[in-house]
């Protein structure tokens, strides 16, 4: 959001929208969801489906502005500490 100038609020409905299409993939999508599950892809569908698994949801940015920051920030931490799966 900091680089594209949009706002969380403004992106609310096309991030909701990926996580439905991401809470069953196979039956949405199921050739991307085939393709990127290719290890040249680093299995980018697996990881999405993982994360799905463990519960995923959207940052709900109504309620605590702090809480949001936090989450996002641990968030980013933690996908930064990942490496690749070959």
């Amino acid at each position: 959001m900091y680089y594209s100038n949009y706002t969380y609020t403004q992106l609310q409905g096309l991030v909701s929208l990926m996580v439905e299409c991401c809470e069953n993939p196979e039956k949405h999508h199921s050739a991307v969801y085939d393709k990127y599950c290719d290890k040249r892809f680093k299995r980018a569908s697996m990881f999405v489906a993982t994360e799905m698994n463990k519960g995923f949801k959207p940052l709900d940015i109504s309620t605590n502005g702090s809480a949001t920051i936090a989450a996002l920030s641990e968030t980013y931490q933690r996908l930064g500490k990942l490496s690749p799966t070959y």
